[in-house]
C-alpha cells in the first residue's frame, strides 16, 4: 500500500499556518484620556511602559497602533512573553475611554524585518521528482 505523504504535509503545513496566526494579530485595552492641553494621550494598563499621544483621537488611535507594535516587537527581541490582556471589566478607564487596540505582527514583520535568512531545506525524493517532471512538461509545452 502506498502512503500519500501529501496530505500528511498539507495537514502540517495548515496546522503550522493556523499556530502562526496566533501570533500575528493582538488586541490590547487601551485608556485614551483628554489632555489639559488639547488632543489625546494614550496608556496601556498591561503595558506600563507603552504611553504615546495625538491631536485627535484619529491620530491618537494611530500612534497607539505604532507604540503598542514597538513595545511588542522590543519584547519578541528580548524573548519575553507578552502579558495577558487584561479583561475589560478589570480596566480602570473612569477618567477615559477604553479602546481596544488592534496590532498585526504580521504586517509589522513584513514591513520592518524583511532581513533574509539563509536556510537549507530536505525534501521528499518524491516531491522532487514530481518537480521536475512539472518543470520537463512546462518546457515541452
Amino acid at each position: 500500500m502506498e502512503i500519500n505523504y501529501t496530505f500528511y504535509f498539507f495537514a502540517f503545513l495548515r496546522k503550522m499556518i493556523k499556530k502562526l496566526l496566533t501570533f500575528c494579530y493582538w488586541s490590547d485595552p487601551a485608556v485614551f484620556r483628554k489632555a489639559e492641553e488639547g488632543g489625546f494621550w494614550v496608556s496601556f494598563p498591561d503595558l506600563p511602559e507603552c504611553m504615546t499621544q495625538g491631536d485627535s483621537m484619529n491620530e491618537a488611535y494611530e500612534m497607539a497602533v505604532d507604540a503598542l507594535g514597538l513595545s511588542l516587537s522590543s519584547m519578541e527581541d528580548e524573548g519575553t512573553a507578552f502579558p495577558k490582556a487584561s479583561e475589560l471589566d478589570a480596566v480602570d478607564s473612569e477618567d477615559g475611554v477604553l479602546v481596544i487596540v488592534e496590532f498585526d505582527m504580521a504586517e509589522y514583520r513584513r514591513k520592518n524585518r524583511s532581513k533574509a535568512v539563509k536556510k537549507t531545506l530536505s525534501i521528499p525524493e518524491w516531491l522532487n521528482r514530481l518537480h521536475r517532471c512539472e518543470s520537463w512538461l512546462t518546457a515541452a509545452g
